[in-house]
């Protein structure tokens, strides 16, 4: 018996802690930090919102057509990125809130290949 692919659909993001929270609209993410054992939340209207729980867990609830991991400590929504200025042979995101993150060299080709769909030029 062959196993169905169910294709996943993104939608609401919950946040665990008391209360959750749920996002029900994930574009309004601008990016995600984490903190030791916590996640730091930037919305793209300025609010932040922590919750303790993993970077992965927040990650597998996202499209990663449009949220990239760059780095071990970083989640970027591609849709709130400024630009992706380049000292040497590494990279950096500059945030449309102004803050610069660390593209690590694992995630380099993957933060490319979207920042070509994303970020034409």
């Amino acid at each position: 018996m062959k196993k169905k692919n169910k294709k996943q659909i993104y939608g609401t993001i919950t946040l665990l802690g008391d209360p959750q929270i749920k996002i029900h609209d994930p574009n309004s993410v601008g990016y995600v930090i984490v903190n030791g054992k916590e996640i730091t939340v930037y919305f793209k209207n300025g609010k932040i919102q922590t919750s303790i729980m993993s970077l992965t867990a927040f990650e597998l609830q996202c499209d990663p057509k449009q949220f990239c991991r760059i780095h071990s400590k970083y989640l970027i929504n591609m849709n709130y990125v400024e630009s992706k200025p380049r000292n040497g042979r590494s990279y950096k995101v500059k945030m449309k809130n102004g803050k610069m993150l660390d593209v690590s060299v694992k995630k380099k080709d993957i933060f490319l290949a979207l920042a070509k769909i994303y970020m034409p030029r």
